[in-house]
Order: structure tokens, then sequence, then C-alpha cells
């Protein structure tokens, strides 16, 4: 389902939403190179994947993102992104130790790293009263014993997808994933359910 017109983007989503694998690029080579297991993966690339986004503001006035994924009814990994420009550790359910970083930055900043980080997205939509979007660094840390060696740079925000020749304002989270295997942009799309 498409984002109902009075919702868009601007400060994150705090939504329920469904990724739509029809729309989506696919991402099992991605998962490989995170170090997911086979039977995981293929979970994951067949299965109904949800996430409940909630966004707000700490008593620093930063954002935080609290991002709970499932695998049909079943939850998956819970993420919390700190919009405050320092480097966070985590233990991920899925991808293992990691380190996050996430930042405000102008859309010409992230497109530096690269074009498709924006180039889809509906600026208007999806920047904040300072013209600014979320920009989520994630790597590997080798420093806890995660052998893989990958780093991921992701936006989310309103893009126009193509759905049987209708343009459809949908939520997207766009992913530049960099490794000694695989380098490639992915883009989830995104069914929308409820506001949060």
């Amino acid at each position: 389902m498409s984002l109902p017109a009075s919702i868009n983007s601007a400060n994150g989503l705090s939504a329920k939403m469904t990724m739509n694998a029809k729309l989506s690029t696919p991402y099992e080579d991605v998962l490989s190179a995170q170090g997911v297991g086979m039977l995981k993966r293929k979970a994951i690339s067949y299965g109904t994947v949800s996430i409940e986004n909630r966004v707000s503001k700490n008593a620093s006035g930063n954002l935080e993102i609290v991002s709970a994924s499932f695998l049909g009814s079943i939850p998956g990994a819970k993420e919390h992104i700190y919009v405050d420009d320092q480097e966070h550790k985590d233990k991920h359910d899925i991808y293992g130790d990691m380190i996050t970083r996430a930042r405000l930055v102008t859309p010409d900043e992230a497109r530096q790293i690269d074009p498709a980080l924006v180039d889809s997205l509906v600026l208007e939509e999806t920047v904040d009263e300072n013209g600014k979007i979320v920009l989520i660094e994630s790597w590997a840390d080798a420093s806890a014993g995660n052998k893989t060696n990958w780093r991921a740079f992701l936006t989310t925000g309103v893009t126009l997808v193509d759905v049987n020749g209708t343009k459809e304002r949908r939520w997207t989270r766009i992913n530049k994933f960099n490794s000694p295997k695989v380098n490639k942009v992915v883009v989830l799309v995104y069914d929308f359910k409820e506001q949060l």
C-alpha cells in the first residue's frame, strides 16, 4: 500500500510496514557478505519481512530511531539508532558485532558518497526543517571478533515507485553496500500498514 497523502517522512516515519519483495532489490548476496548463514538468508529472502519503526527525540534534542523487524510473526532484530554523529557498538541479532554512526547531512553530502542514496528520494517530503536527511553508516566490528569486512550507508524516505505503470509514493530504504565480494545499491520498498 502506498503512503497516505497526509504522511511524509521528514524527521523519520513512525509506522508499521511490510517489505515488498517484488519491488525491492534482491539482497541475499549482501546478507551472505555480512556472514548471515544460508538457512537464515533463505528464510529472510522468501519470508514476509515487516518492520515497526519508531522515531522520537531524546532530552538532548537528537533523533532516536528504534526499528524492530519481524519474519512473519517471529521477532527478528531490534536496532537502536542514535542520530548524534557518534560511534555506537552493537551485537546485532543478524549481522553480529557492528558499529553504527548516524548523522544529519544535506542531500549533497549524501550524494558525494553515492548519488543513488538521494537521487530517487522526493526530497521535499523527506528532508527536515533544516533541509537535512538521516545518513546511517554501519560496518563490521573487527575489534569484537567480527571476521566479515563490510560497510554500508543507508538513507530512508519517500520515493515514487513504478507499480504496474503507476507512480506510487512508497517509503524506502536505500543501502549503499561495500565489501570485498559485493558492491551494490539495494533499494527496499515498503507497503505502509499504519502510523505509530
